[in-house]
């Protein structure tokens, strides 16, 4: 009757059979403890652990030999009352979790949109820069590979994107820690944030720019756009990991040496 009572409070059959056993033993080894509740000693060094675990059996050393001595059983009622605390903290968690997970399943029903864009194809590249106009307020994250792009560092390219973002994180990638002069124009920018990744790590061979739910892969001669919530949030906790790890650029960043 008293096994099932604990089984009740959440004790499988063993674990209430071997918490008995050592209340009623006082100090004893596991072969003491096994044997009389007849279960094998193996399983008993195991269910002996998760019993421990839950705070209502300690171990002591006399004399060179691991005894076990059950807790107090008054000390049932703290144990459960800081689970039924923990049981509320998990609640509360899961109000919050559901419609992040709910959203998620939404997104989940529809199919990512996928667009090419030929950079030869003037229809093409106009089709391109009249999704990025209209893609205004947003935060855009960008991950540039100065190495490989250092021929679109203008003026107008970081303006247009500027102008379409309320905040603007670029991540700087490059061979040498110096920047390009050109940027420095942007940095005092209200939206604009800029950091720097060293190309031996972080060698990206295409531009990535990230406006919430659309994202856009560009490489020599053309370039992809992808409209999906699920991957443009993918898309952004990678790039938030990315920026943690980057370095902040400050004035010594800058190329004393003025570009055309």
């Amino acid at each position: 009757m008293l096994t099932n009572e604990l089984m009740g409070l959440g004790l499988s059959l063993k674990e209430a059979d071997v918490y008995v056993t050592t209340l009623q033993l006082g100090h004893a080894s596991i072969a003491e403890i096994s044997s009389k509740a007849k279960i094998i000693r193996t399983s008993t060094y195991t269910i002996m652990k998760n019993l421990i675990s839950r705070g209502l059996i300690n171990s002591i050393e006399r004399c060179g030999k691991i005894l076990y001595v059950a807790e107090r059983p008054d000390k049932l009622v703290t144990i459960y009352s800081q689970q039924e605390k923990e049981l509320e903290r998990k609640r509360e968690l899961i109000k919050d979790l559901v419609p992040q997970l709910e959203s998620i399943y939404s997104i989940e029903k529809s199919k990512p949109i996928v667009k090419y864009f030929d950079y030869d194809d003037e229809k093409g590249l106009k089709e391109l820069r009249s999704h990025v106009q209209k893609l205004r307020n947003n935060r855009v994250y960008n991950i540039f590979n100065y190495e490989k792009y250092k021929g679109y560092v203008n003026k107008r390219y970081f303006t247009d994107i500027l102008n379409n973002a309320s905040n603007y994180q670029l991540l700087y990638i490059a061979n040498r820690e110096d920047i390009d002069h050109r940027i420095k124009d942007f940095i005092d920018k209200e939206n604009f944030e800029i950091k720097y990744l060293p190309a031996d790590q972080f060698g990206f061979l295409c531009e990535i720019t990230i406006f919430d739910d659309y994202v856009f892969v560009a490489r020599d001669r053309d370039a992809l756009m992808l409209e999906d919530k699920l991957f443009g949030h993918t898309m952004g906790l990678l790039f938030q990991t990315m920026w943690s790890i980057g370095q902040t650029v400050t004035d010594r960043f800058f190329r004393e040496e003025q570009f055309s």
